[in-house]
């Protein structure tokens, strides 16, 4: 999970580059590009001490994985900029309270900001949510779980077309249906996605030709329809 979390924040940090609200956010990223992160915080923090969320967010960033390692720090200025509605820093804050970087482990506050990035359509957050109402989170609601998962599945998350196909199979929170599972199975299998393409082998032997064949049908439409 905390491979997952470095992974994660650091994919935005390299997204947020392509912002640039305030001087001082400008600035602290072409420290940051030159290697220079003390300068990069300094610049960073101008902006977030002034309310910048995208600078809330980079400086937690900061803290968290290149300058001092410092994890409450970190996990102190990401809240600051999820509490404004940031969503990314949303999604990175219900990252630090799953795994308790930086703050106590707290599983529900962790599904509460989970929620709040979904709601934006942050499709990590939608995911994690989703897997989360049928794992973590007590009673399991397989109901919700699906509309999240479908969420995310529609968006292009590999994980969780992968897990939507499983619930179509099993009629979690679904109506079992083999078409759907197939479909998504065979959309995530497109990607190398070695479990999807297992699993869809094993699903594809309780279908008719007819049934595999609108399978089929409905994944390439869907690969068409939403080919980047």
């Amino acid at each position: 999970m905390k491979s997952e979390l470095k992974r994660i924040l650091v994919s935005i940090i390299i997204m947020l580059f392509s912002f640039a609200a305030f001087s001082g956010v400008d600035e602290g990223k072409k420290a940051f590009s030159a290697g220079n992160y003390k300068k990069a915080v300094d610049e960073f923090r101008i902006s977030a001490e002034q309310g910048n969320s995208e600078a809330q967010l980079m400086l937690g960033l900061m803290y968290g994985h290149f300058w001092q390692k410092d994890e409450k720090e970190s996990a102190k200025w990401i809240k600051k900029a999820a509490e404004q509605g940031q969503p990314d820093a949303q999604n990175a804050l219900a990252m630090l309270y799953g795994t308790g970087t930086g703050v106590h482990q707290d599983s529900e506050e962790a599904a509460k900001w989970y929620r709040k990035a979904a709601e934006q359509g942050h499709i990590h957050a939608q995911r994690m949510l989703g897997l989360w109402l049928t794992s973590v989170i007590t009673p399991h609601d397989y109901t919700e779980s699906f509309f999240w998962l479908k969420k995310a599945a529609e968006q292009g998350d590999a994980e969780a077309q992968y897990n939507l196909g499983q619930m179509y199979i099993n009629g979690q929170g679904v109506t079992q249906n083999y078409i759907q599972a197939h479909m998504w199975l065979n959309i995530v299998g497109a990607t190398g996605h070695s479990d999807a393409i297992k699993l869809r082998e094993l699903v594809a032997k309780d279908m008719t030709s007819s049934q595999l064949q609108e399978a089929q049908k409905l994944a390439s439409e869907w690969m068409v329809n939403h080919k980047q």
